[in-house]
């Protein structure tokens, strides 16, 4: 090879490591872990609001509760379809 063909391949070779493609690949790494958190965090405090509302509905009366619309076996279902 001569030398205007090395440095041409040498730009390329540069080029290529420097590549943003390569570079979002690692960006992304945290993004997705990040995200990752993120849904633990949510889902844990989605946990925390069903079972708070369930211990609150469970320590209302029956009469309450039959006011309301409810009764004890409803409580569980009815909680997990709203508590967002």
């Amino acid at each position: 090879m001569n030398n205007t063909n090395q440095t041409i391949c040498l730009q390329q070779v540069c080029a290529e490591q420097r590549s943003p493609k390569k570079l979002s690949s690692w960006i992304d790494i945290p993004k997705k872990i990040l995200n990752a958190i993120t849904r633990l965090i949510e889902s844990s405090f989605r946990w925390y609001r069903i079972n708070e509302t369930e211990r609150q509905l469970s320590e209302l009366d029956d009469r309450i509760l039959n006011d309301i619309g409810l009764t004890r076996r409803d409580i569980s279902q009815i909680i997990r379809k709203c508590v967002k």
